[in-house]
């Protein structure tokens, strides 16, 4: 405790805070620039149904002779960057799930 007194009542001690506020937010304005908005939307549509139905019999869905399942979907994915200013192009990003 008494090192913390001795480092507040230091004469430099002004210079030294403004000095790390400095960095401090020098460090948060890089980090604000990493981020960007991008808006996203994911549209599903069904491109199969299998199964039996009492007017069209059973249907199978098959890929190379290997049943695939009762439900073929496609799904399109669409990401729009909000923030204009920054090319994401060549940019590779992570995806947390």
């Amino acid at each position: 405790m008494e090192f913390l007194t001795a480092i507040w009542n230091h004469p430099l001690a002004p210079v030294g805070g403004a000095v790390f506020g400095a960095v401090v937010v020098q460090l948060w304005r890089q980090y604000l620039q990493r981020m960007v908005t991008v808006r996203w939307s994911v549209t599903h549509e069904t491109l199969a149904a299998g199964g039996d139905d009492p007017t069209w019999g059973r249907i199978d869905i098959l890929h190379n002779g290997t049943p695939a399942g009762n439900l073929i979907q496609w799904c399109r994915v669409e990401i729009e960057n909000e923030s204009g200013s920054r090319d994401l192009s060549n940019e590779s990003f992570p995806i947390h799930r």
